[in-house]
């Protein structure tokens, strides 16, 4: 509060509503921690955000969204470039990009707002261990065949590819 240079009271409620939404864990007479994540929970992460994307790809077919689906294009090039400099962090926060602009495309605040919380687990969950963030072709040229699907209206496909796509991230 003092860094920020605000009362405590507002940061006592977002730490409250950080550690409800499973982001921070609360230690008595320690303080409040970064809730750190298992394999568990990481698998667990995928496999809601698998629920949340394919719901939003559907929907994004169903509306033939062109704007949506060129900021979906946008969102790649950009993750295609940054792989091209062999900037392992630009691909990563592109490849997160992408996934929300295809969760914001449903144009559903509470599919939204589901994401944007398994969002922020995927970062802690990309950032945690120890590990060196690697540059995975695979998994970029994954974007660009489930952007083919959606451009081509191809919904068997685009369910299908980003069911797979998150198998590969876990």
């Amino acid at each position: 509060a003092a860094a920020l240079g605000v009362s405590r009271g507002p940061v006592r409620e977002a730490l409250q509503r950080l550690i409800q939404e499973g982001l921070l864990r609360s230690e008595p007479n320690r303080g409040v921690f970064v809730q750190g994540l298992d394999e568990d929970d990481i698998r667990d992460v995928y496999f809601a955000r698998t629920i949340i994307e394919r719901a939003a790809a559907a929907r994004l077919l169903e509306r033939k969204d062109d704007a949506a689906i060129a900021e979906l294009e946008r969102c790649f090039q950009e993750m295609h470039r940054a792989a091209r400099k062999r900037d392992v962090a630009a691909v990563a926060r592109w490849d997160l990009e992408f996934h929300k602009a295809l969760t914001v495309a449903a144009h559903s605040k509470r599919l939204t707002r589901l994401f944007e919380t398994l969002l922020t687990e995927t970062r802690i969950a990309l950032t945690s261990g120890g590990r060196e963030l690697q540059l995975d072709t695979a998994l970029i040229e994954e974007h660009r065949a489930i952007l083919d699907a959606l451009h081509a209206g191809d919904r068997r496909r685009a369910l299908l590819l980003v069911e797979k796509h998150m198998e590969s991230g876990v």
